[in-house]
């Protein structure tokens, strides 16, 4: 059996990339260069595979501030991690730990003309930077419970003014119920009415 014969005994399977010669070896007729026998395309059968995305990914509401910066024309600009710090002479973090003017670092922070001299600038700063977080977190709750839309389940924290009701809430109190790894199987008893007439 010569070579030209030999292709149409083996088996070809291209998922694997598997040339299986099944014709019977004669040692008198070896193949002229021992090796890899190349075979032409066109004797091969072609297979395609047709894939398909099982699950396209929804596309996110803009929050309030996007919106608003998309009219307005602002763009972000990335800024640089690292601050050069003219005191130590050192790069430092822009924010988060040992940023460049954190209040740890200060052991006196000079008193501004209009506040009252015997006022605790690092008490004023503490609260003033958790007022700020909190305004941050209060405006985060605002823009999920604005991009939830009716018949969803309500998201947790703040509820548009429009949907909020007891049922709204009994609802989200069952979510919260089955919300475990036991599906509130083994979740302590909780008291609905006095719940609900804390709420009200």
């Amino acid at each position: 059996m010569d070579i030209a014969e030999r292709h149409l005994l083996a088996d070809v399977d291209l998922g694997n990339l598997l040339y299986e010669d099944k014709a019977p070896f004669e040692s008198k007729n070896l193949y002229p260069n021992p090796g890899i026998v190349f075979l032409e395309r066109n004797k091969l059968s072609h297979t395609s595979f047709n894939y398909s995305l099982s699950q396209v990914p929804k596309v996110r509401e803009i929050t309030r501030w996007e919106r608003f910066a998309r009219i307005k024309g602002i763009t972000k600009h990335k800024k640089a991690r690292k601050v050069w710090d003219e005191s130590s002479q050192t790069w430092k973090p822009r924010w988060g730990k040992d940023r460049i003017d954190s209040n740890k670092e200060k052991w006196c922070i000079e008193v501004p003309d209009n506040a009252d001299p015997y006022e605790d600038q690092f008490e004023k700063a503490t609260k003033a930077r958790n007022e700020r977080k909190a305004k941050n977190e209060f405006s985060r709750l605002k823009n999920i419970a604005r991009s939830t839309k009716k018949g969803q389940a309500p998201p947790v924290g703040v509820q548009p003014e429009a949907d909020a009701s007891k049922n709204h809430f009994n609802r989200a109190l069952e979510i919260a119920k089955r919300s475990d790894a036991s599906m509130g199987l083994f979740s302590a008893e909780v008291n609905e009415q006095k719940i609900a007439s804390k709420t009200e």
